[in-house]
């Protein structure tokens, strides 16, 4: 659970993204993997913006001027929140990154993964989900 503000001031809680998949991902402009996967993220928004999927990344305790200037370098297209202290970072157990949870629609977090992301690694992420919300469905 998180409730942080997005680059243009705007409150974002995960209870606002209840219903659809989301892909969290937490990063810093300082880490060489992150920098790596941007590109990735924002492909994978493009790509799964119709299929009830939500990219969010969640900046860990940079200010929002370096973090602004590092998306519009890159261009990022989804939603990038603001953990000003660290604080969400710390809830959800953060020790490294990049890290990224794979969310449920009903917000129970379905994966974890520690390191750079393919947009092959996020759509097998993401069926693996769907196939388990399917066998829930029968169940």
């Amino acid at each position: 659970m998180f409730e942080l503000k997005t680059l243009n001031g705007k409150v974002l809680k995960l209870s606002d993204l209840k219903g659809k998949t989301v892909v969290l991902n937490f990063w810093a402009t300082w880490c060489v993997p992150c920098i790596k996967e941007m590109s990735v993220l924002n492909n994978a928004y493009s790509s799964f913006k119709n299929r009830d999927v939500e990219i969010v990344a969640i900046n860990f305790a940079e200010s929002r001027e370096k973090v602004e200037e590092f998306t519009s370098e890159h261009r990022l297209n989804f939603p990038v929140l603001l953990d000003n202290y660290g604080d969400t970072s710390q809830d959800y157990k953060i020790r490294g990154l990049p890290v990224t949870y794979f969310i449920t629609p009903d917000g129970i977090v379905g994966d974890e993964i520690v390191g750079g992301l393919t947009l092959e690694l996020i759509e097998e992420k993401l069926d693996q989900l769907a196939h388990l919300l399917q066998l829930k469905a029968q169940y």
